[in-house]
């Protein structure tokens, strides 16, 4: 690239002296756009010269020799495949006499770019020497070749100390800044002797991610970017790759980095026209040079810039404390303003990087504090999402401003506490405060997020001054508490109505249930000239999923696909869902397959896919070949197979999971596993997870309990299923519908009614399945009459429309009265309520016509009936069959068992089980044990014999 690109004649001038001959003929050829920029060691060397020529200060530029040896040796800098010297590119700079040595150690790979303004002021109280460290820099470039932290570690401290010793330096200040820092640290640390002082300026690698509560970094990591940007940080892809890789763009990126690091987009006094083009010319140059030392960052730093071997963690706990307080007091000297500053600086730091921990040691360690101080703690807090620690720091304070009150409402906000948000809004009131609109704004937000629409509208209107996001967090106010129609005023109202504002109001309707509406928006969305993004597309196929036909989903997949948002694991996680829910398992399985970055929510999605379908042994295999796991992939496959009919291994797996070191099951898991232990009627295996829940804390949730009960319930215990119901505090629902449910079906007909009537009591109102559970308990305890009273009561008090569930329950009332024709006239009445689950109903009606009431005509009717609309099912033949041998009518049950042969359909075997020691037996007709079968029937004879005998005696 032509120098002129830079903009600057001065570093043109320069780059053509420095550049062959040959160059120069091809730059003549070539267009600016497509010219490449040749570096080496010397135009490194030669552009720092060009740099330093602003510094004031005299000095002397030199090449250390640290030494050669042959390939193979054990020191880390000599094994490369040259046996050539290494040099440290060496600047000492003019000094008076006697003057303190101060070694500076730069950054990661800018140099002397960080320092060249620095260098008059020092110079004039130290004998200033600035190195560039092996591998960077003017520095040698060999072959980089450690493969792990001490390694890295040995390869700079040992160079280091080479250069001192061909320096023949001693007793000196040793600063280091950034990267530069951890290494200067590190030096200190190994070679104490030859530091007088250590400052740190800015130093890398304070403290690890384990130290680290960062709950953004994980969430980042399961986003597609941030497996990419992991996978590259692991693959050594550096900055200065994308450099070389640009060729002729890359000194424009470089400049772009100058001028956002230095210039008009930065803090602080800025460069000149000539200083950032000349630290521009240097940085390229530095960046663009044969990759060596950048190479050792992976080793030094996991994904996110945290150490692998923290500073801190080198020092005793006393040394960290007294590190942590001298970094507090740092500036002090008399002076501590200066102190205060640079320790809140500090906090910012750790802050903006997610170390609340270190940054609450620095905070606690400074002598003083002012408000600035307070407030950057707090943000710190709240950067890390550590809002309980924000509250309790905020209520330590010893005054409130506007930023530490916004600080405590994000933190009210995130806990959705709507106490303690009530609490900070009071005093903001006491201080009058809630004039400003950031203060204003948080109010609202918090009250949105605590679902609490009257407090954020009442807050809204005392606002004297508004903006987008206070109109955004009014409507998600709205939008939250589900009150949409004021939601659909207040977004008409609205001044601006941005993409933020047209997804809160979609994702609204789409929550709602209200699909149409929800698409209705989004044509108005497209209309008004918006265009939309992942979370719009997000929403607008969930909303898909509460339609009754895929075909709209299909058009939302389409625009997907023409907008280029399929790339987004998000969305492509969206669709998979679609399809489950319509049972395309084929395009949800195509759509994973082309994800190009997959999260965990697109292992699991496709995990409940096969689980919702059925295939089960799909599900498990994808769940063996996840990269990694989480709490929902477990719970959704032992609930997948609870459901499939697999509850010995649903619970196999959830002992499994148990046993797992870092995941550890949540209240839906113990939720599933529970339905597994229903399903098999183990209930030991219940009770021992009961222990489980008991023993981890989750016995208090309302999901959990209710999972018990109905465990107990259908296993048998009610006494147990009982005392749980009894322990609930604060009941819903479900936990008084379970709790009737489970006396109905184990013929507790009179405590179920009790239920009912405490459910009354406490103003709970019934639904559909609380009348199942009466007419349940009804029917098997023969309450006609009573079953009648609540079978008109659901209908016209409550309006709830009969279901085949509670017609199965009428029909069998009557059936089992005698009452056969009523049952039939019941039938009739209800045919179209009962159309999609005609066969369930019929069955129970014919089980009835099987019992000591036969009517032989109605069973006929409804076995014609039951054979029309599903001929393939066993259950019509065999019960018309039992019931003409119930009657002595052998050629007609001879007849329809020829039926049933010609129709191809063949009786499922009938099964029985029992639980023995924790273990379940099942019995199958037909079915015989090799193992087994001698044993059975040598006990049968024994007992045979048995029964003679007594019977003998007692002749």
């Amino acid at each position: 690239m032509a120098a002129e690109e830079m903009g600057r004649a001065s570093a043109s001038v320069a780059t053509a002296e420095a550049a062959p001959a040959q160059a120069s003929r091809w730059a003549r050829v070539w267009p600016p756009s497509l010219r490449w920029i040749p570096t080496s060691t010397d135009r490194i060397i030669a552009a720092e010269k060009r740099l330093l020529s602003i510094v004031k200060t005299g000095y002397v530029q030199e090449q250390v020799n640290i030494g050669s040896a042959p390939p193979g040796s054990k020191v880390r800098w000599f094994r490369s495949a040259s046996d050539e010297p290494r040099f440290i590119n060496t600047v000492t700079f003019d000094s008076k006499e006697n003057a303190p040595t101060l070694v500076m150690v730069h950054g990661y790979g800018a140099s002397q770019g960080f320092f060249f303004r620095n260098f008059d002021a020092l110079a004039n109280r130290f004998r200033v020497i600035a190195i560039d460290q092996l591998g960077w820099g003017g520095s040698s470039r060999p072959d980089f070749t450690c493969k792990s932290t001490e390694e890295t570690e040995a390869w700079f401290i040992d160079s280091f100390e080479e250069w001192r010793k061909a320096k023949n330096l001693s007793n000196f200040v040793l600063l280091g800044h950034s990267f530069g820092g951890y290494i200067a640290a590190k030096y200190a640390l190994k070679h104490p002797e030859h530091v007088q002082h250590l400052v740190l300026v800015g130093p890398a690698g304070f403290s690890s991610e384990t130290e680290h509560s960062s709950e953004w970094l994980t969430k980042f990591r399961a986003t597609w970017k941030g497996m990419l940007i992991n996978h590259l940080w692991e693959s050594n892809f550096t900055p200065q790759r994308i450099v070389r890789g640009l060729g002729p763009w890359g000194p424009r990126v470089v400049q772009s980095y100058t001028s956002a690091r230095f210039g008009t987009s930065s803090t602080g006094a800025l460069l000149t026209d000539q200083e950032s083009a000349l630290l521009t010319d240097y940085i390229y140059h530095t960046l663009a040079a044969k990759a060596s030392g950048e190479l050792c960052m992976k080793y030094i730093f996991s994904f996110g810039a945290f150490a692998r071997k923290p500073l801190l963690q080198c020092l005793s706990p006393r040394a960290a404390s007294r590190a942590a307080a001298r970094v507090a007091n740092h500036g002090g000297g008399g002076r501590p303003f200066a102190g205060l500053a640079a320790a809140t600086s500090r906090i910012a730091s750790l802050g903006r990087a997610g170390d609340a921990a270190s940054a609450r040691a620095v905070f606690d360690a400074m002598p003083q504090r002012d408000a600035v101080s307070w407030n950057a703690m707090l943000t710190a807090y709240a950067r890390a999402g550590r809002p309980r620690d924000t509250l309790e720091l905020f209520a330590c304070a010893p005054a409130s401003d506007a930023f530490s009150l916004t600080a405590a409402l994000a933190a009210a906000a995130a806990l959705r506490c709507p106490a303690a948000g009530a609490q900070i809004h009071a005093r903001l009131l006491r201080l009058g405060l809630r004039a400003p609109l950031p203060v204003g704004n948080a109010l609202v937000a918090m009250y949105a997020k605590c679902a609490r629409a009257d407090d954020a509208a009442r807050s809204f209107e005392e606002m004297h001054d508004r903006n987008d996001l206070s109109w955004c967090s009014l409507l998600h106010a709205y939008v939250a508490s589900g009150h949409l129609r004021p939601a659909q005023e207040l977004f008409d109202e609205m001044p601006n109505r941005n993409n933020v504002a047209w997804n809160t109001l979609l994702m609204g309707y789409s929550r709602s249930g209200n699909a149409r509406q929800c698409l209705l928006l989004f044509n108005k969305m497209r209309m008004a000239g918006l265009t939309c993004d992942d979370a719009t597309l997000c929403i607008l196929v969930d909303a898909c999923t509460e339609l009754a036909h895929p075909s709209t989903g299909f058009s939302v997949h389409k625009i997907v696909l023409q907008s280029g948002w399929n790339a987004m694991a998000e969305v492509s996680n969206s669709l998979v869902s679609l399809y489950t829910k319509f049972s395309m398992l084929d395009d949800a399985v195509r759509i994973f397959e082309s994800m190009k970055v997959r999260t965990i929510v697109s292992w699991n999605s496709l995990i409940y896919a096969y689980m919702k379908l059925g295939y089960t042994e799909q599900a498990a295999s994808l769940f063996r070949s996840i990269p990694e796991t989480n709490v929902i992939s477990w719970t959704s496959m032992i609930g997948g197979l609870a459901r499939n009919g697999c509850a010995d291994e649903a619970l196999t797996l959830f002992f499994e999971m148990v046993a797992h070191e870092h995941i550890h099951p949540d209240d839906f898991t113990y939720g599933a596993v529970l339905h597994a232990c229903a399903t098999s009627v183990s209930l030991a295996s219940g009770r021992m997870v009961h222990g489980r829940v008991f023993q981890t804390g989750f016995a208090s949730y309302l999901y959990v309990a209710n999972s018990l009960m109905d465990m107990y319930a259908k296993c048998g215990d009610v006494e147990s299923a009982s005392n749980v119901f009894n322990g609930i505090f604060v009941k819903d629902l479900v936990s008084w519908n379970t709790m009737l449910f489970g006396f109905a079906i184990n013929g507790w007909a009179n405590e179920a009614l009790m239920v009912y009537d405490s459910m009354k009591s406490h103003e709970v109102c019934p639904d559909e399945v609380t009348f199942a559970g009466l007419l349940t308990a009804c029917s098997h305890s023969g309450l006609l009459e009573q079953g009648e009273i609540f079978f008109e009561t659901m209908v016209s008090a409550h309006g709830i429309q009969p279901k085949p569930e509670h017609l199965s329950c009428v029909l069998d009332m009557y059936a089992r009265s005698g009452n056969i024709k009523k049952a039939a006239e019941i039938l009739d009445h209800f045919v179209e309520s009962i159309r999609t689950h005609k066969s369930d109903v019929h069955e129970a009606l014919l089980s009835a016509c099987s019992s000591e009431h036969l009517n032989a005509g109605i069973a006929r009717k409804v076995v014609k009936d039951m054979v029309r609309t599903e001929p393939a099912r066993d259950a019509a033949y065999v019960m018309l069959s039992n019931l003409f041998c119930a009657s002595g009518q052998w050629s007609e049950a001879e007849r329809v068992r020829r039926a049933m042969a010609e129709h191809g359909v063949k009786k499922s075997p009938g099964c029985s089980w029992i639980e023995v020691e924790g273990a379940v037996k099942v019995f199958v007709s037909g079915a015989q044990d090799p193992d087994l079968t001698g044993f059975v029937c040598d006990v049968l004879r024994l007992l045979d014999g048995e029964i003679r005998n007594i019977t003998r005696c007692g002749v």
